[in-house]
Order: C-alpha cells, then structure tokens, then sequence
C-alpha cells in the first residue's frame, strides 16, 4: 500500500528546495547584475545659459500656447516672474534638467467652447532650450551642491 501523506510530503520539501535555490540564484544574479553599476559615475557638469529677459520668456510662451491650446485667443494666462537658476525632476527614469523657470497658470477653452479651469504649466529655459515640462513631481533652486 503506498502511502500517500508521506509521498506528499516528500513533494511538499522538494518544491520548497527548488524554490530556495530558485530564489537564491535570482538574488546573487541580482547582485551580480547591480553590483557593478554601484561606481562612482563621473557627474556631467551642470551648465546653465544667459537668463532670458521676462519678454522673450512670455513671447516664446505665447508661440507655445498659440500652437498646443484649441483656443488661444480666449486664452487668460497669468505667469511668475523667471526665476533663479533651478532644476525639475521629471519623475522616476529621468534626470534633473536644468534651467530657469516660468510658471503660468492658462484658462483656456476647450472644443466645447467652455472654459476648463486653470491649468498649470511649468516652461523651463536654458540658453536656446526651451521646454514644457508636462509633469514635475520636484523642482527647486539650483545650490552649489
């Protein structure tokens, strides 16, 4: 007669043995695998362009809008000053990118004809770049670091 509780078990232990050594493996390939990226990586130097005068910062935001928004004409922004040097985090993959920044906040209206409420964008200059930053969970001034 064969006893089934025992052969049981005896499966129970060897697919807890193959799933350890599964799991050992995936950690030291893990390890192997990041290991080599924890080097000190040489840092790009940071490097920031003139400063852009408040007209040409809101000139180049309005040929933005003219071209993004449905509307640009109804359009009622109200924009920040340009700030000091400073830096957004676009999110988790990306880098800090560097510049300064404008912050407005846009009214426009939609395909409806209805207005949707303020919208706030962030425009980030940096010499001839320049750039809507869509999503910014961080930003800040730039500090010698």
């Amino acid at each position: 007669m064969v006893d089934y509780k025992a052969l049981l078990n005896v499966q129970r232990i060897r697919a807890l043995a193959t799933t350890k050594s599964l799991l050992l493996t995936a950690i030291a390939f893990a390890l192997g695998l990041y290991g080599s990226d924890l080097e000190a990586k040489p840092k790009k130097p940071i490097t920031f362009g003139e400063k852009p005068t408040k007209e040409y910062a809101y000139t180049t935001i309005q040929q933005y809008l003219n071209s993004a928004l449905i509307d640009p004409y109804s359009a009622h922004t109200k924009c920040s000053e340009v700030s000091e040097r400073a830096w957004v985090w676009p999110g988790i993959g990306f880098g800090k990118r560097y510049g300064f920044l404008v912050f407005c906040d846009v009214n426009a209206k939609n395909q409806f004809g209805g207005y949707t409420g303020s919208k706030r964008y962030v425009f980030r200059f940096n010499g001839a770049e320049f750039a809507h930053e869509d999503i910014v969970p961080r930003m800040g001034l730039y500090t010698d670091e």
